[in-house]
């Protein structure tokens, strides 16, 4: 029975085949591009990294790694540095790279990406529509709605510019009705657009005409049931009641803009008692770009997680879980370390945890507490339930400043993970007191340093070094500097070394006494001195001078 043939591995077996010559050979993207239409993305990249080892400088295949990753900026920028392209465009790319770098609040970087187009790529409807979300993002809302009314002109069929138009404007005036003349009704950008207006637009026949025509052509948008302030009591659960059919408990947003409306009365309770009532997840969608860069999930109206993508690269900046409406755990993620804080009782802090590869620093504190009243959340705000309460992002760095470098533990914990040793150190009001180091020399076997302070100095300290349990070495410090090495040999000392003086010293017979020396005596002579009768009654000396 003959079998069918996966593409992928067709693809595959030509790129593995040593006889080969991608290099000679033009390149099929057809077979890719059809993977990432239907959906098979990993499979797609497996291909593009595959073709990538051959072609590393391929803009097309580094173009199609950004296609199929959707927070990907590296292989972009890459494509348009090398400038290779044969089946695609460099305009391709930097519309895609702007984007990117819109999503992640970047807007100078974006901005310089769509300024070092062609004037042939500065035509498109795209790189307008990417210009005034920019301008909106920079907060040069003139410049912005400049832009849209010279793109609504030079492009009167894209709804996609009525849609940010309308997203970003508090009121509708006659002359508004004219901009929707050219739009067709079947656009797929048509509904959004009509959503935004229907949200601006005040209650009236009009109104209720487009929201009839909206529902008919299938719009969903939770946005435009929820009830404004002024109605009646009576005619609020039906209208509450459409919100909820769309989807709209489970949109943050939706919520904000409900409890904003209705401060207090029965309505608000209203609100309170179906949030009290919702269990699942919640999302922020901002850009309604189809990525939610806040989730929340709830139990009975309780907060149990919180997690953020500020700069939306696919990864959390912050995650936080909750026990009784209260932090007890938060994870903070930035560049190549992951910070956790264990609270004890928020807003005490327990401890810190911070992960890099390979190692790990741990920050115990005790007494007095370590607080942190400005924390993520206004957890005591009140215009905003519990559940809701808004992310305060531009808390966190300087917060994790004053936690490294003002605040004071009671344990310091250091651990290399891949040379498998852990450091501590204990303090007190800031001032350290002691510090300990395991080393693991085999299995089983751990090598051990420890040394006491006074006052901040070291004085004593004592090394295992063969992981027995047992001290074999003991160090002596003066003001802070080591003055001297011992070697034990079980509760006696079988050699010591002055290092300040240059001094070594050795009891054969553990007796206390001292049965030989060696020492400097100036001018490169080296002397040393020996009890014949081990009495510490130096008899013989010898010396070597160094010329």
């Amino acid at each position: 029975m003959r079998r069918k043939v996966v593409p992928t591995l067709c693809i595959l077996c030509l790129v593995l085949l040593g006889n080969v010559h991608l290099a000679a050979q033009p390149l099929e993207v057809k077979p890719i591009e059809n993977l990432l239409k239907d959906g098979k993305r990993e499979e797609a990249l497996l291909v593009i990294e595959s073709f990538l080892t051959h072609l590393p400088t391929e803009s097309d295949l580094l173009y199609l790694k950004g296609l199929a990753l959707p927070h990907e900026v590296l292989s972009l920028e890459k494509a348009i540095q090398y400038n290779t392209w044969k089946n695609y465009k460099e305009t391709d790319a930097r519309l895609l790279l702007a984007e990117r770098y819109l999503r992640r609040r970047l807007f100078p970087e974006a901005l310089s990406v769509l300024q070092g187009m062609e004037a042939s790529g500065r035509s498109l409807p795209e790189y307008g529509h990417l210009l005034a979300r920019i301008q909106f993002g920079q907060g040069m809302r003139e410049e912005a709605f400049r832009t849209l009314r010279k793109a609504m002109v030079s492009f009167p069929q894209d709804p996609r510019f009525l849609t940010l138009y309308f997203r970003h404007r508090d009121f509708v005036t006659p002359e508004d009705t004219s901009l929707w003349e050219l739009i067709d009704p079947k656009d797929p950008h048509f509904l959004e657009a009509l959503a935004e207006y229907l949200c601006i637009l005040p209650d009236g026949d009009q109104r209720n005409t487009l929201l009839q025509e909206y529902l008919r052509l299938g719009g969903k948008d939770p946005r435009v049931f929820v009830p404004r302030a002024g109605i009646k009591d009576e005619e609020f659960d039906a209208q509450w009641s459409k919100v909820k059919e769309a989807g709209g408990f489970s949109r943050i947003d939706i919520w904000e803009k409900a409890f904003s409306r209705f401060t207090t009365g029965k309505i608000r309770e209203r609100l309170l008692e179906d949030l009290r009532r919702y269990s699942g997840q919640m999302g922020r969608d901002a850009e309604l770009d189809g990525y939610e860069e806040e989730v929340r999930r709830l139990v009975e109206g309780n907060l149990t997680y919180l997690a953020v993508d500020s700069d939306q690269d696919g990864q959390w900046d912050l995650e936080i879980d909750f026990l009784a409406q209260k932090p007890y755990r938060m994870q903070v993620t930035r560049r190549e370390e992951k910070i956790q804080i264990f609270f004890v009782d928020y807003p005490r802090i327990d401890r810190i945890l911070v992960q890099q590869e390979g190692s790990q620093r741990e920050y115990r504190y005790g007494v007095p507490p370590f607080l942190w009243k400005e924390g993520p959340l206004h957890l005591e705000d009140g215009k905003l339930p519990r559940s809701l309460e808004p992310v305060r992002m531009e808390t966190l760095e300087p917060f994790l400043t004053f936690a490294f470098q003002e605040a004071k533990p009671y344990e310091r914990i250091e651990t290399c993970l891949l040379c498998k040793r852990v450091r501590k150190y204990l303090f007190q009001e800031g001032r350290i007191l002691s510090f300990q180091e395991e080393q693991e020399i085999r299995p089983g076997e751990t090598r051990k340093r420890t040394v006491t302070f006074r006052e901040g100095s070291p004085v004593m300290g004592f090394v295992d070094l063969d992981g027995d349990g047992v001290y074999d070495v003991r160090e002596s410090y003066v003001k802070g500097v080591l003055e001297s090495i011992e070697l034990l040999a079980g509760n006696r000392t079988a050699y010591r070394e002055f290092l300040s003086k240059e001094l070594k010293e050795w009891d054969f017979n553990g007796d206390g006494k001292i049965d030989a020396r060696e020492y400097s005596a100036g001018r490169g002579r080296k002397v040393l001195e020996f009890s014949s009768l081990l009495d510490s009654i130096f008899d013989a000396r010898a010396w070597m001078e160094s010329r």
